[in-house]
């Protein structure tokens, strides 16, 4: 029987994978570790560094990439010593080349090279910190009056875009917008989101709430995370706004739906289903490069929708 041992961290960079199995499997990874004096007396010195196994799902397997695991040590009898991961976590590299190489690696598959480059340069790692500056409080203002949602106003509204690769090079927001704490959610999750980890996507979902104002529009709601690239919606339809406003209702709704998600996540495209007691009265699907060559504001959201191939089968009373 394996000895269990408290939960523990190991730092280490990928070396190989054992097996042929494919990497979102349950498998057994090798690991280099160079700083070797916080391992267990059990794991074998030879002096430099030493090879660890590491066992879990979907585990890193980009060369040169330090990894921060969370989890047990085991002392297997038969396998020797193994580190069971639980979770995990990038190191974030202190020079701009090591920022570059890691953004620019697979596991970061939403940033590539140009961008990598660009956020390196107003890195945190590489930057020296800016001296503290006395907080002054801003002058009195007049704000206007927001507002308040209806079907006719309802897309034009949206949440403010996450920058994911400013989360994740920054510890504060550099324009000061963002309340620190809500910043520092984003700058824990953003190695994960921006590796296409659906888990975090739900995560994200879940804290944000970003559709959590459409309560007066809608009779329920389900968001799903089929894959890295989308996101599903299904909403159930509030029936007096869809016998009053038909189609308006459907393609404001689903636009508003579109727009918060894609906002808050790096994802392509998102599938939004209407239905009513239980019959799908809409589906369709908004993809990011569309919207990005429209003006919302002067959008008519039911002509966009149906320009967007939506389907929809309601016969306004």
């Amino acid at each position: 029987m394996a000895t269990q041992y408290n939960t523990n961290t190991l730092t280490g960079r990928f070396a190989f994978r054992y097996g042929k199995k494919s990497a979102s499997e349950f498998c057994v990874y090798g690991y280099t570790v160079d700083d070797t004096k916080n391992l267990p007396e059990f794991v074998s010195r030879n002096g430099g560094s030493v090879l660890v196994k590491v066992i879990g799902n979907n585990l890193p397997a980009v060369s040169n990439l330090s990894v921060k695991f969370y989890g047990e040590w085991k002392n297997d009898p038969v396998y020797g010593p193994q580190f069971c991961a639980k979770s995990f976590e990038y190191c974030v590299p202190k020079s701009k080349s090591g920022l570059i190489a890691l953004f620019s690696s697979p596991a970061f598959p939403k940033i590539g090279k140009k961008t990598a480059e660009k956020g390196a340069a107003g890195s945190d790692a590489v930057r020296p910190a800016a001296p503290a500056r006395k907080q002054e409080l801003p002058p009195a203002a007049v704000t206007a009056e927001k507002k308040p949602l209806t079907l006719d106003n309802l897309w034009r509204t949206a949440d403010e875009t996450v920058d994911w690769t400013d989360a994740m090079l920054h510890t504060s927001s550099r324009d000061g917008l963002t309340e620190q704490k809500k910043w520092s959610f984003y700058h824990r999750m953003a190695p994960r989101v921006l590796a296409g980890d659906t888990e975090a996507y739900a995560e994200v979902l879940t804290t944000e709430n970003p559709l959590g104002d459409l309560a007066e529009y809608t009779a329920g709601m389900v968001l799903r995370t089929p894959d890295a690239e989308r996101v599903e919606c299904v909403f159930e339809c509030r029936e007096e706004h869809l016998s009053q406003r038909g189609e308006d209702y459907l393609g404001a709704v689903s636009l508003r739906v579109a727009r918060d998600l894609l906002a808050v996540l790096p994802i392509s495209e998102v599938t939004v289903t209407g239905n009513l007691q239980g019959r799908e009265v809409l589906k369709v699907t908004y993809g990011r490069s569309q919207l990005l060559k429209k003006n919302v504001a002067f959008l008519n959201p039911a002509d966009f929708a149906r320009e967007c191939g939506a389907v929809i089968q309601f016969e306004e009373t």
